[in-house]
């Protein structure tokens, strides 16, 4: 007998398919490595594939080499980006994710909205209490089944962890989605995923991008599934965001 083991890089993306009752639920790996660097503000309009470079070769960029302390800001990575790759499985799958924390002297706890947890209340909750925070430089492997189908995030608990880049998609698709929603069955189906994040200052990103483009082809419909992050624990009284795309029609499903 000949075993092969994957590492989570090369599963990434299998759990991320048409879901069907009679398919038996899989076992879905991940690998989130969780950094925090300090670079310059103005990376998140001009890095148009989500990527943050380091610190240095954002240096190498600006005029003379030199950045303003004001300029510059701590931002959470996950994998690399800011705001994390979107984990996309099937209900009732098997969710098995390491976290590593690559953070100095700072330990997190991740939190993954929606699901319930009833049978690991241990892989969810407020840290110290329910669930064991990360410490720095180690990795803890959460373990859950996703039960509660929809569009929800994966974030770290605090605030200003989700405000700065610690957050990412987590979809859980349901095995009626095709019957009851025709739009994203056969080979139409197309489906996008939009963080909208608002920073400290008030602006708004999309996707970790303040400077945003979506590619699309004409003659398809998509299905957008659409999050939205704030540092504030609540928003400013009265205020509301409007989502429109120009020239196109939008049906809530």
């Amino acid at each position: 007998l000949i075993f092969e083991t994957l590492f989570s890089e090369e599963i990434f993306s299998p759990c991320d398919r048409p879901c069907k009752r009679a398919h038996w639920p899989r076992i879905c790996r991940y690998r989130l490595v969780i950094e925090k660097r300090l670079m310059p503000k103005s990376l998140l309009a001009v890095d148009h594939k989500n990527i943050i470079r380091t610190t240095d070769q954002a240096a190498a960029t600006t005029t003379g080499g030199h950045l303003a302390w004001q300029q510059q800001r701590h931002y959470f990575l996950v994998n690399g980006r800011h705001t994390g790759p979107a984990l996309t499985v099937c209900e009732r799958d098997f969710i098995v994710i390491d976290i590593v924390n690559r953070i100095p002297g700072q330990s997190i706890a991740i939190h993954w909205t929606g699901q319930s947890q009833r049978r690991t209340p241990f892989m969810d909750g407020v840290p110290m209490i329910t669930q064991c925070p990360i410490a720095s430089y180690t990795t803890f492997q959460y373990k859950f089944q996703a039960d509660q189908v929809g569009t929800h995030l994966y974030h770290g608990f605090s605030a200003e962890e989700r405000g700065l880049g610690l957050v990412g998609a987590f979809v859980v698709r349901s095995e009626h989605e095709q019957r009851i929603h025709p739009v994203t069955s056969g080979c139409h189906r197309q489906e996008l995923v939009w963080i909208i994040a608002e920073t400290d200052s008030g602006a708004l990103s999309i996707n970790g991008r303040r400077s945003f483009v979506q590619q699309v082809k004409p003659g398809l419909r998509y299905r957008l599934r659409v999050a939205f992050v704030s540092p504030f624990e609540t928003l400013p009284e009265g205020c509301q965001y409007w989502l429109e795309v120009d020239q196109h029609r939008l049906t809530v499903i």
